[in-house]
């Protein structure tokens, strides 16, 4: 079973992000942390297997489409293949924002969603 530690542990070994095991304080390109979005039992037992669900959120820099595309498309793999290797089957990759503090600015992002 994967817990955050896992997922914080193969985020950093992609160049460029700086992962912790929440969503941090501040917010800044390069940020990545895992959110647990849910857990299924596979059984009746209480010591079935079980699968947990999560988002992984990595922001990318600036806000012009072209810089986004070419930051966020080759962290698609990268990503993608540190959390394999961590043993998390990815579902999902979408683009989304982040909310930046209390303001309306926002952070381009990819949300992974695994499991």
């Amino acid at each position: 079973m994967i817990d955050r530690s896992a997922i914080v542990a193969a985020l950093a070994t992609v160049p460029g992000l700086t992962p912790s095991p929440m969503r941090p304080d501040t917010i800044a390109a390069g940020a990545a942390w895992p959110v647990w979005i849910g857990t299924h039992w596979m059984g009746l037992r209480p010591d079935s297997h079980r699968e947990i669900r999560w988002y992984v959120y990595v922001v990318l820099n600036g806000t012009a489409q072209s810089g986004t595309a070419a930051e966020g498309d080759p962290l698609i793999d990268l990503v993608g293949n540190a959390l394999s290797a961590a043993q998390l089957r990815t579902d999902t990759v979408e683009p989304t924002g982040v909310a930046v503090g209390e303001t309306s600015e926002t952070l381009p992002a990819l949300r992974f969603t695994c499991h």
